[in-house]
């Protein structure tokens, strides 16, 4: 799954009706060096949707210039 399939889903994921407790969304990309490293962070899913929801104008539909911002 590419970077670009990451922002897509996380993008996705805003749009979802968050009622009871929800975990954080953690996300976790690998550099691809000789000594493999891996870079990790998480975000609680209220702060995610307030981020999105300043990025986000068109309520229709998400578009790619929006996702980019996003991340």
């Amino acid at each position: 799954m590419s970077s670009q399939d990451l922002k897509w889903l996380a993008a996705m994921w805003t749009g979802y009706d968050m009622s009871g407790s929800v975990s954080a969304t953690e996300l976790v990309f690998s550099v691809p060096v000789e000594l493999r490293m891996d870079i990790s962070y998480a975000i609680h899913a209220k702060d995610f949707k307030t981020l999105w929801n300043d990025i986000h104008k068109l309520k229709d539909k998400v578009t790619l210039e929006e996702v980019d911002n996003l991340f």
